[in-house]
């Protein structure tokens, strides 16, 4: 094993996850080929304590003279896979795992103490990661901690205000607006509840922002939206139930039906004629 573990050269850090859950706690250490340590299972009884909430914990080791990470899933019965190597800055250093996206799945950040920077790869669920965003930071970074420091709050539910009955087919505009208790920037998720789901871009908090939609078939529809900080903090969901029972299309041709029967009635001479027409046949 612990050859499989360094057999790519120097690795100054391992770290402890689960794939695919948002609350996980996080181990990282220092392992270098002068080390006791000859085995994972030595590794996790060296002091540390797992709170397990998944079924199979996996690892993400830093390869500091390769200048990437690997990340080798676990089988459940004490096995790895083969690494998954993702390239990161220069000398890496330091590892840490957390949610920073606040999409229920793990993701990782690393100090690249070459670089001066920290890396942050966004977690897929299926363990697997995305590009990597750099982020600027002191001189020769080194170890790493995720918390909340700020104590972000997150925003209060949106409320939704716009035309609760209308026809499918038309277009109606609907306001959205929540409020931040810290003052953020907020973006909105909305369901229109017939499949479709957007995104907003970011506005101001308390901001009422305009959106519209239009439903193509009848029926009864509840529209749900959040907000979501800067941070990634997000609220409580906002409904709003709305009904399309006329159809348009519909609508439309009895509007002609009934402008046709006016102007038959308006013009009595044009109603005798094709009256007697359509005797004669």
């Amino acid at each position: 094993m612990k050859n499989n573990l360094l057999r790519k050269g120097l690795v100054f850090g391992i770290i402890v996850l689960f794939v695919g859950v948002s609350i996980v706690p996080s181990i990282s250490g220092n392992i270098r080929k002068s080390s006791n340590v000859s085995s994972v299972e030595e590794f996790l009884n060296e002091g540390f304590c797992l709170e397990k909430n998944d079924e199979i914990l996996d690892l993400a080791i830093v390869n500091m003279d390769n200048n990437d990470i690997s990340i080798l899933l676990g089988d459940g019965d004490g096995g790895f896979g083969n690494p998954q190597d993702y390239a990161v800055g220069s000398e890496p250093y330091g590892i840490v795992t957390g949610d920073f996206d606040k999409d229920g799945f793990l993701d990782l950040a690393v100090t690249n103490s070459g670089d001066h920077d920290v890396g942050v790869l966004l977690g897929d669920g299926d363990g697997g990661f995305g590009d990597r965003q750099d982020y600027s930071v002191g001189i020769s970074p080194s170890r790493i901690v995720a918390g909340d420091f700020n104590s972000n709050q997150p925003p209060e539910a949106p409320t939704i205000t716009g035309k609760t009955n209308g026809k499918a087919g038309t277009e109606y505009e609907y306001k959205f607006k929540a409020t931040d208790p810290d003052g953020d920037n907020v973006k909105y998720y909305i369901d229109w509840g017939d499949g479709t789901e957007e995104w907003t871009t970011f506005h101001a908090s308390g901001e009422e922002v305009t959106i519209g939609h239009t439903w193509t078939e009848q029926g009864t529809y509840t529209i749900r939206a959040k907000a979501k900080d800067v941070y990634g903090a997000e609220s409580d969901w906002g409904t709003l139930k709305v009904t399309m029972p006329k159809n348009h299309q519909n609508s439309q041709s009895n509007h002609n039906k009934q402008q046709s029967s006016n102007q038959l009635s308006s013009n009595p001479l044009f109603f005798q004629i094709l009256q007697r027409l359509m005797n004669t046949r």
